[in-house]
């Protein structure tokens, strides 16, 4: 059955928690500080040799741009929080995902620099690639039968004359993203908390 999306737009209650908005606040810094850290590697990617997660997001926000499931976004930062209910269409996702790219293991600076551990049990197979001499501390894949498209997991620390970092990345295909951690801009002496959640709540 196919539902027209203003019908289901009027279906979604908006629920605020706290305070004041945060969402957009939180989301313009974090992505100022990606561009930052990115912006002289932005053309120098090699070849995919590590699992290239480009075109693994691509395909879900590609997808999730033509959707029309309900998502529930939870923005926390410190003892703020809101949230509120999208249909997927709604959003536009490369954007709200854009953190996701700072997980790239294919940048040329980091060619020859991973340890890679893989182990397999009888309904998945788990790829961990780790490094004390990149950003991308730990990132790990996890296959499962059922799934067409794996489970990610990524710890990220940045460090910069603008601000230093650290936060975790989570990914399960088309129901769950996350991002959480610690940021401090240099000069201010505060470190902030954010956690960012996007759940497929199955509604239709």
């Amino acid at each position: 059955m196919t539902f027209k999306t203003q019908s289901i737009k009027s279906r979604i209650n908006i629920i605020p928690i706290t305070g004041t908005p945060i969402g957009f606040t939180i989301l313009v810094c974090l992505l100022f500080l990606f561009s930052c850290e990115n912006k002289n590697e932005t053309d120098l990617n090699s070849s995919s040799n590590y699992f290239d997660i480009k075109p693994y997001l691509k395909a879900q926000t590609d997808s999730l741009q033509r959707d029309e499931s309900v998502w529930l976004k939870t923005v926390k930062s410190d003892n703020k929080s809101e949230e509120k209910k999208y249909v997927a269409s709604s959003l536009k996702w490369e954007t709200e995902l854009a953190l996701f790219l700072d997980a790239d293991l294919n940048k040329k600076s980091y060619a020859g620099k991973f340890n890679i551990d893989s182990s397999i049990n009888l309904s998945s197979r788990t790829i961990r690639y780790t490094s004390e001499k990149t950003k991308i501390k730990e990132f790990t894949l996890v296959y499962t039968d059922s799934e067409a498209w794996p489970e990610i997991t990524c710890r990220v620390q940045n460090k910069n004359i603008f601000y230093q970092s650290e936060y975790q990345i989570k990914a399960i295909p088309f129901a769950y993203y996350n991002c959480s951690g610690n940021q401090e801009i240099s000069g201010w002496g505060e470190s902030k908390k954010f956690d960012i959640t996007w759940q497929n709540t199955r509604e239709k």
